[in-house]
């Protein structure tokens, strides 16, 4: 089993999330698919270290939609991304 992780590193983590959010939305912007799979990929990868299976998905969707330049894909990620930020 997981070992519990402290409340303050759990508020830490969800304050890089909106930090992540931004860059996302910038680099959508300005079509930079490169470093949007980057920050989905990591996202993807630290998402189930804190216990939020939900970023890991949201992550996976932000990579593959990245690699195939899916815009729509990107952006329906990016809303959910922006929902769990605000609910949590």
């Amino acid at each position: 089993m997981m070992e519990s992780i402290p409340d303050d590193l759990k508020k830490k983590y969800i304050e890089r999330r909106q930090t992540d959010l931004n860059e996302c939305l910038s680099h959508l912007k300005s079509k930079n698919f490169t470093s949007l799979e980057k920050l989905g990929h990591k996202m993807k990868g630290n998402g189930g270290t804190f216990g939020y299976l939900i970023i890991t998905k949201i992550g996976d969707k932000i990579e593959k939609g990245s690699k195939t330049k899916n815009e729509p894909l990107i952006q329906e990620a990016l809303k959910e991304l922006a929902s769990w930020i605000k609910s949590n």
